[in-house]
């Protein structure tokens, strides 16, 4: 196995990892071609641990907007009332 990881930043600013597994040399120098450095097994686990913090947090970041938008929009009871 060959294991690749790429940090960039996103339109927003903020950093962005990305990862990859692949099997054959061929595909390891695809995704070199596009920016991926082979890594360890242990620096791929830690870009997969920041990967995933992000995206939670980005997932926290929109659930958050939602509820703000719940709770600030009337219910359906009150305007029955």
């Amino acid at each position: 196995m060959i294991y690749l990881h790429r940090y960039s930043a996103r339109n927003d600013g903020d950093a962005s990892v990305e990862i990859a597994v692949v099997e054959e040399a061929q595909h390891a120098e695809r995704y070199e071609a596009r920016g991926f450095s082979r890594c360890t097994l242990e620096d791929f686990r830690v870009a997969w641990r920041l990967r995933d913090a992000q995206s939670l947090a980005h997932m926290r970041a929109l659930l958050g907007i939602e509820q703000e938008r719940a709770v600030g929009a009337p219910s359906s009871y009150r305007r029955l009332r």
